[in-house]
């Protein structure tokens, strides 16, 4: 009598909701590198509107790595803290430790209601292949050098090579009918970052793909790997690859040109040049972090103290005075956050990749899917951040907590939960 009067109980307002997440989820990842900033915040804060409903009165079970994380994203936002109250920073340093924060949320509603996969993929494929037209038409037809639609060309170029990453997961797992679109989605993505020029995001695809080729040789199978329609895929990403770096000149010039670039550096103490720029920036940071390890110089004095350095003789450059950020997120942590900060970045990348290479020895079907792409766009991500700052940058950090967040869910969703039908 009790099971049939459950069993008969109305859905709940947020069960109600859950569909239009679904389909929110698949405008996010369409409209991302699309249109404006504008329409992926207002798509963002409807997803959390629905992911607070999702989550009320909802206690989730709390395992190892979700108190983990919970720990390190509220670590993350108190560690902002003292720099604001000694005025070294300002109240919009707390945006991104709070725009983080926002996993949880997504994570306990994913977990809760489950996600279908196609959701994600289908509209990161899509979204990819509306964005090549995009910079198509800027870089062949409007003469735009680096051609990256409503956004900046190095944030553009790194969701396109974690949206690659995370179809290339997809088309390696899944066999179902929109493969061909998953296909043509990670190349439209590969093509992306090409025609960008962004040589940080395209060096990732290197410890991208020898994490992939690591978890085949480690599941002993590297055999299934190369068979079928995987080595066709294969193939064409590595032929696609090289006609268009090699048709493209300009590409393969920006990375001789880095060289000669750095080699000046060092060897003349160049630093006017976008290269000796950076390793300019990335001393200033270094000289930062050594003498303020603890709470690093913040925001509003970063300038100050790198004119100081300037005029001591420690640097060359005028220019890195005036720079907001040093193209280097662990040294950009260090920096404004001394060594806690910088540690604090290096953990969180480990709790991630940790969680992700636990389910991947367990996982299949989708729930592999999620735990392959996850770790291959957290190892991006780890690589960005060498030479740029994705954590720092709004729609990079909003697309990592998302897409990371999603994939989390998933993993953890288990179908004896009490969730709704998704549409398929």
């Amino acid at each position: 009598m009790n099971k049939s009067n459950i069993a008969n109980d109305p859905p709940s307002f947020a069960e109600r909701l859950w569909p239009g997440f679904c389909w929110l989820v698949f405008s996010y990842f369409v409209t991302v590198i699309v249109l404006n900033r504008g329409v992926y915040t207002l798509i963002s804060l409807l997803m959390i509107g629905v992911v607070f409903v999702a989550v009320y009165g909802y206690r989730p079970r709390w395992d190892f790595e979700l108190r983990a994380l919970a720990l390190l994203l509220i670590v993350n936002l108190l560690l902002s803290l003292p720099n604001i109250f000694l005025g070294n920073d300002g109240p919009l340093s707390l945006s991104n430790p709070v725009r983080m924060l926002f996993m949880l949320p997504f994570v306990f509603a994913v977990i809760r209601f489950g996600m279908n996969l196609r959701f994600i993929c289908i509209g990161l494929a899509t979204g990819m292949l509306i964005a090549a037209l995009i910079v198509s038409w800027q870089f062949f037809l409007q003469d735009v050098g680096r051609p990256a639609g409503y956004s900046d060309p190095i944030p553009l170029a790194n969701v396109a090579m974690s949206a690659f990453a995370m179809l290339l997961a997809t088309c390696l797992v899944i066999q179902d009918r929109w493969v061909p679109l998953y296909l043509a989605g990670s190349v439209a993505a590969l093509y992306c970052v090409i025609l960008t020029n962004s040589r940080g995001a395209l060096l990732a695809i290197v410890p991208i793909l020898l994490f992939l080729l690591w978890w085949v040789w480690q599941r002993g199978t590297l055999n299934h790997l190369f068979s079928g329609r995987r080595v066709f895929l294969i193939v064409m990403i590595l032929l696609f690859l090289g006609s268009v770096v090699i048709g493209k000149g300009h590409l393969i010039d920006r990375i001789k040109l880095a060289v000669t670039q750095t080699n000046d550096y060092f060897e003349k103490g160049d630093a006017s040049t976008s290269v000796g720029l950076r390793l300019e920036l990335w001393h200033g940071a270094w000289l930062a972090g050594n003498e303020h390890p603890i709470l690093g110089v913040g925001e509003f004095r970063r300038q100050p103290f790198i004119a100081q350095k300037i005029i001591d003789g420690e640097l060359k450059s005028d220019i890195a005075a005036n720079w907001i950020h040093v193209h280097n997120d662990y040294l950009n942590a260090l920096q404004l956050r001394g060594y806690p900060g910088l540690l604090l970045v290096l953990v969180f990348y480990a709790l991630m990749m940790l969680i992700f290479l636990r389910s991947l020895s367990l996982a299949t079907g989708e729930q592999l899917v999620a735990s392959l792409g996850g770790a291959l766009i957290t190892v991006g991500y780890a690589t960005y951040s060498l030479t740029s700052v994705p954590m720092r940058s709004g729609i990079t950090v909003i697309f990592y907590v998302i897409t990371i967040s999603l994939c989390i869910g998933i993993i953890k969703h288990s179908p004896r939960t009490n969730s709704a039908e998704n549409p398929s």
